[in-house]
């Protein structure tokens, strides 16, 4: 889970670096998707004009068989650069949790 103190962000920008287990991804059961390596995360949050921005990216990789060949093949999945924008009128809690928009 990742998440941070909306009232530290407004203080001072916060800085998120780490990684959560392969169960991250959310992936159905089966043999089609799987993963078992961490995903890891480099991310800033920040106060802006009455919201708070998170950038930085999110890497990992996923295990498929290729539908061509039906051999197996390691993906790599990087983010690039994330911008997330939350409005801190709809923010509700002390604590953001990110988690779900950055697997989206």
């Amino acid at each position: 889970m990742i998440k941070f103190s909306v009232s530290r962000v407004e203080k001072e920008p916060v800085f998120l670096e780490g990684s959560e287990p392969s169960e991250f991804w959310g992936l159905p059961e089966g043999d089609t998707y799987s993963s078992d390596t961490p995903v890891t995360y480099e991310l800033q949050a920040r106060a802006v004009a009455g919201a708070i921005l998170v950038t930085g990216s999110v890497k990992g990789s996923v295990n498929a068989r290729c539908g061509r060949c039906l051999e197996d093949i390691t993906l790599e999945i990087s983010s690039g650069e994330i911008d997330l924008y939350y409005a801190k009128a709809d923010i509700s809690d002390e604590e953001l949790d990110i988690t779900a928009d950055l697997r989206d």
